[in-house]
């Protein structure tokens, strides 16, 4: 009777471990931060991505290590760009971190202290990010993912979901599409002009021959020449 009673009682235990991991396993801190002020332009040969995480209602484990790193993966070709992550530390592990003694396994944070911040659950936080890299054509077809992991006790890493931030990042390329219209011009009416003038000359009496300075003469053979050379 007081063996099979400790089996049980092992066997309870075992049981609550397992629940223990599973609840562990179970939980997911992606769905926990939000990303806003998102924005994202190419300029000069160089793709610029900005963006605030927003920890609000993000409830980290005072003992994990939450590692936020933004991939630019590419739709078509396969391409993958990390950037720089992002550290959300808890409490307990940031005093862990802090030590100054080494052991094996100690987990380092590589990235700007910028790009760190020590989670304070119940309180307003955010993390305004900010990185660059060259510009490259297949961005054009590529998306913005949050890759998460969490490091815990032990410095045990735990792959979270990814988190789409954006489905296409760059819009396509302008390619501009010339057409030279031919327009026919409609045919016009062929425009003919008609101009009469009388010139009115004096002759003296008995003579026929044209004496240009015979009273008005001369100013009547001047408007006759203008005409003519118009």
């Amino acid at each position: 009777m007081k063996r099979k009673s400790i089996y049980i009682l092992l066997v309870m235990v075992a049981t609550r471990i397992v629940s223990f991991e599973t609840a562990v396993a179970q939980q997911n801190y992606t769905d926990q931060f939000t990303v806003e002020n998102q924005a994202i332009a190419k300029k000069s040969g160089v793709t610029s991505i900005a963006m605030d995480i927003n920890l609000n209602n993000l409830k980290l484990d005072k003992n994990d290590l939450l590692i936020i790193t933004p991939v630019v993966v590419s739709t078509e070709t396969g391409n993958v760009a990390e950037l720089e992550p992002i550290a959300v530390k808890g409490t307990l592990r940031n005093k862990i971190l802090e030590r100054p003694f080494e052991w094996k396994g100690k987990t380092r944070l590589g990235m700007p202290q910028d790009n760190q911040i020590v989670r304070r659950n119940g309180t307003n936080q955010s993390v305004h990010y900010k990185a660059t890299l060259p510009f490259d054509d297949w961005q054009r077809q590529a998306q913005l993912v949050l890759r998460t992991e969490v490091i815990g006790c032990a410095d045990c890493n735990e792959a979270q979901p990814d988190k789409t931030v954006s489905e296409k990042i760059l819009p396509d390329k302008f390619i501009p599409d010339y057409r030279m219209p031919y327009t026919v011009p409609e045919v016009e009416p062929v425009k003919q002009r008609s101009e009469r003038y009388s010139a009115h000359l004096n002759y003296i009496v008995g003579r026929h021959d044209l004496l240009p300075n015979f009273e008005n003469n001369a100013a009547e053979l001047a408007n006759v020449d203008k005409i003519h050379h118009e």
